[in-house]
């Protein structure tokens, strides 16, 4: 093969590509309190912003992209086309299930390549819960993220002075 399509293929396997923008991401979300999905949750996906190099010496452009606000369905489920993130599609995905009585325990941030590739299970950073002793697995294309409700401790400390 001629180095000239070499680096074709390697672009269109890239994140670039129009392959990974007709690329769609289910997100399930699960409760730490039950090990269960949560349905009816509210979700949000945005594009983590991204700096991008206009030519080697000229300053950098900011790309932000736009920000989808989900809801789980049935089985914990929210599902969203990255195209609907803009072009070219993020490099990381800035995820967000806390909110009301719920408090995130996933790192907020998760690389779309690895979501696309191998399917991720975020880290549940949360210490004592159910879902903690359960065995999740994602498919290529899923990302699965914990949350659980808000303590009465935590509450109090929220509540204003």
């Amino acid at each position: 093969m001629r180095p000239c399509r070499s680096l074709i293929v390697l672009l269109c396997w890239g994140l670039g590509s129009p392959w990974a923008l007709s690329q769609s991401i289910r997100i399930r979300v699960i409760s730490t309190d039950t090990g269960k999905p949560l349905d009816g949750k509210a979700v949000s996906a945005e594009a983590a912003p991204q700096t991008l190099p206009v030519s080697p010496g000229s300053p950098s452009v900011l790309l932000v992209h736009a920000k989808l606000k989900l809801k789980t369905g049935r089985g914990g489920w929210a599902e969203f086309a990255l195209r609907e993130l803009g072009s070219p599609p993020p490099d990381r995905l800035l995820i967000s299930v806390a909110g009301g009585n719920w408090t995130q325990c996933s790192p907020l941030f998760i690389a779309v390549g690895d979501v696309l590739r191998s399917g991720v299970v975020a880290k549940n950073d949360c210490r004592s819960n159910t879902a903690s002793g359960r065995t999740y697995s994602a498919n290529p294309g899923e990302l699965f993220v914990f949350t659980r409700h808000v303590s009465l401790g935590e509450k109090v400390k929220r509540f204003p002075q």
